[in-house]
């Protein structure tokens, strides 16, 4: 198994995948690490008629003066990808036992990785840990005809729609920098609004990178009321697929619902290029919400979003996990029984719900 962990090496075994997402690329990897200990790997498996690939973020912990090591995905929807024909058992048996190898030897006592919705690879992490379903998302089908496209609408979406236009609300691709600038401001209002935690805050640098990437396309469409940006949103394009990343709208502008005209004017234009599927992704926390029926008011196609949780070593992980508890118990806060994985990284009562509330965006 080839392990990469520099962007050179990553690039050329993302060659070996052609439906990877920008997910899956170093550059986001690399953004992923921003303001914490954690390294981007890549691990690569070989076999005689097939490849497979799976992106961790490999980060140092810290419980009570103990380090250690575990392995967590990026925010998003990253997960094992495969090339070349269908893994046989013999090659899922063989990718398996030398990942567990290389994450043993990197001292790493529990992984885990959302999965992606649109590329089901789960299969080949079957039987190492567990997989669960947590929720789902909804994608539009780009390859059917716009007609066709449009009739899936809701018909109270295709009325908003076409009330936003009667009010002169445009929407359209960004082609100015201060508008990077104007969606940043609307980004941070929106968290501040939800009550977000930090782990869902971005500096501008953050936003700076990742519209500058070079391994993917990031694309900044905004909306506007008499030359006000109100609403905006950040798309990628990758492969075929475009994925709606980041967005925000304007307080005063919401019972407008302007992301409306935002994800219509983001089909049209990934229709009029070639892409074959714009995914919206999932409610809060990927669970099937307001927000997700609001997404699915644009498409009927649903799609299941899972996650990999894996114990590498349980009997450290039993005593990480009786560690952190004794930490938030000492400082007065009450521990929070949610189902977070590693469990020794559960975050306190207070913190989880800014960050359950709006995850999965």
């Amino acid at each position: 198994m080839d392990v990469c962990i520099n962007g050179d090496q990553w690039r050329r075994a993302l060659r070996l995948f052609p439906d990877h997402d920008f997910y899956h690329t170093y550059d986001y990897h690399v953004l992923g690490t921003a303001g914490d200990e954690s390294l981007p790997h890549l691990f690569c498996y070989q076999g005689r008629q097939c490849s497979i690939a799976l992106p961790l973020l490999i980060r140092r912990g810290h419980i009570d003066g103990r380090d250690f090591y575990d392995a967590t995905s990026v925010y998003g929807y990253p997960g094992p990808l495969i090339s070349g024909s269908a893994p046989s058992e013999i090659d899922i048996c063989n990718f398996q036992k030398e990942i567990r190898q290389e994450l043993k030897a990197l001292g790493v006592i529990s992984a885990f990785s959302r999965l992606h919705p649109i590329r089901t690879n789960a299969d080949v992490l079957k039987g190492l840990g567990a997989t669960k379903e947590k929720g789902g998302t909804i994608s539009i089908d780009l390859n059917s005809s716009p007609e066709e496209q449009w009739r899936r609408y809701r018909s109270n979406h295709k009325r908003d729609i076409a009330k936003l236009k009667n009010r002169g609300v445009t929407c359209q691709l960004s082609a100015c920098g201060n508008d990077l600038d104007h969606f940043i401001a609307l980004y941070d209002d929106t968290m501040l609004r939800l009550g977000a935690t930090e782990t869902y805050r971005f500096s501008s640098h953050y936003f700076e990178q990742l519209m500058a990437a070079r391994d993917f396309d990031m694309h900044l469409f905004v909306c506007r009321a008499e030359a006000k940006v109100i609403c905006g949103g950040l798309f990628s394009s990758c492969n075929g697929v475009i994925q709606y990343h980041l967005g925000a709208t304007e307080r005063d502008y919401l019972r407008l619902a302007p992301t409306k005209l935002l994800f219509d004017t983001v089909r049209l234009w990934g229709l009029s290029r070639g892409f074959q599927t714009f995914h919206l992704g999932g409610g809060m926390g990927s669970a099937l919400d307001d927000l997700y029926h609001f997404k699915r008011g644009f498409s009927d196609i649903s799609h299941a979003f899972s996650v990999w949780e894996w114990v590498a070593d349980q009997e450290i992980y039993n005593e990480l996990c009786d560690l952190r508890n004794k930490e938030l118990l000492q400082s007065g806060r009450r521990v929070a029984d949610t189902g977070f994985f590693p469990r020794y990284r559960t975050p306190s009562s207070e913190a989880e719900e800014g960050g359950r509330r709006i995850a999965g965006r």
